[in-house]
């Protein structure tokens, strides 16, 4: 698959998340892990679980050369989600890939308005709901 993406100039995005009998998906150690599998294995980018703590998911960030995404993670409600969301990217991380936890929400629009705000303006989780209900 990497050979094929650099023959036609198309980035590799890896989704990569720890799964198994007895693995805590969200450990820094197994995220990390997985991080730089996907990394030595030639992604360009990679979508993974967040550890849910900045300091520990600023190591494995830091660690890695390619931009590192988390994964839309499990249902939440809105605004501990965008929390999540605004630490993960506070920490290095480079955005978020979300697809069910946003759209099937109660008002995906207003959710989705409130995620980018987090994300590209760097505004407050709790004002970006304020300002998209």
């Amino acid at each position: 698959m990497v050979k094929e993406c650099n023959r036609w100039g198309m980035p590799l995005l890896v989704m990569i998340y720890p799964r198994g009998k007895g693995i805590n998906p969200y450990a820094p150690s197994t995220v990390g892990h997985c991080v730089r599998v996907a990394e030595e294995l030639g992604a360009d980018l990679i979508k993974t679980n967040y550890t849910g703590d900045p300091a520990s998911f600023a190591k494995i960030v830091a660690a890695c050369s390619v931009p590192v995404f988390i994964a839309g993670g499990e249902k939440a409600g809105d605004l501990e989600t965008l929390i999540a969301i605004r630490d993960a990217v506070k920490a290095g991380g480079a955005g978020v890939c979300v697809g069910r936890n946003a759209f099937q929400r109660d008002n995906p629009r207003a959710f989705v308005e409130a995620l980018c705000r987090v994300v590209h303006d760097e505004v407050d989780p709790e004002e970006a709901l304020k300002g998209c209900r």
